[in-house]
């Protein structure tokens, strides 16, 4: 006949021999690496459009593959560059 063995006996049964895979190893940390504080962007501008004014920056970037925020972005810089010029 088996030997009864307690819940004690089983649960803790080969804790002993299991090794951990990243025994002794440094884990390193996920992700993307942060960026230096002179490359990151601090500050925000936020504007108010109503639905007409967004549809039309909306297909206006579509057109060239452009997310609506760095259209309207790239679109300011050439404008302010372009009067500095004249």
């Amino acid at each position: 006949m088996a030997e009864k063995l307690s819940i004690k006996d089983v649960l803790n049964k080969g804790k002993e021999s299991v090794i951990s895979t990243y025994a002794g190893v440094d884990k390193k940390k996920g992700g993307r690496p942060k960026k230096d504080n002179n490359e990151t962007k601090k500050n925000k501008i936020t504007i108010y459009l109503d639905d007409n004014e967004l549809s039309i920056l909306s297909n206006a970037a579509n057109e060239i593959g452009l997310s609506v925020g760095l259209f309207i972005k790239t679109s300011a810089i050439k404008t302010v560059k372009k009067d500095a010029l004249n």
